[in-house]
C-alpha cells in the first residue's frame, strides 16, 4: 500500500474505482468469473452428449435401413418360391 501513498491523489482515486470495479465484475456480479466457468463447462458436456445421441441416431437409422432391406429381401425371396 506504500505505492499508493506515493501516487498523485487523483490518479489514486482512479486506481481504486478501477479496481472496485474488476473486483465487482469478477466476483460480485451475476455473471461473475466462477459463474462463467461452470457455465461452459456445463456447455461442453452437453454438446458432448449431443454428439453422442446424434451417433446413436444415425448408427440406429442405418439398421433400420439394413432390417427394412433384409426384410424385403425375405419377402420377396418367400414369394418367389412359392
Amino acid at each position: 500500500m506504500k505505492l499508493l501513498t506515493q501516487l498523485p491523489a487523483w490518479l489514486r482515486n482512479k486506481f481504486l474505482s478501477l479496481l472496485l470495479l474488476l473486483l465487482y465484475g469478477c466476483f460480485f456480479d451475476e455473471r461473475d468469473v466462477f459463474t462463467m466457468q461452470h457455465h461452459r463447462q456445463e456447455l461442453r458436456e452437453l454438446q458432448q452428449s449431443q454428439k453422442y445421441y446424434t451417433d446413436q441416431i444415425n448408427k440406429e437409422k442405418t439398421e433400420l435401413e439394413n432390417l427394412k432391406t433384409a426384410a424385403t429381401l425375405e419377402n420377396m425371396h418367400g414369394k418367389s418360391t412359392i
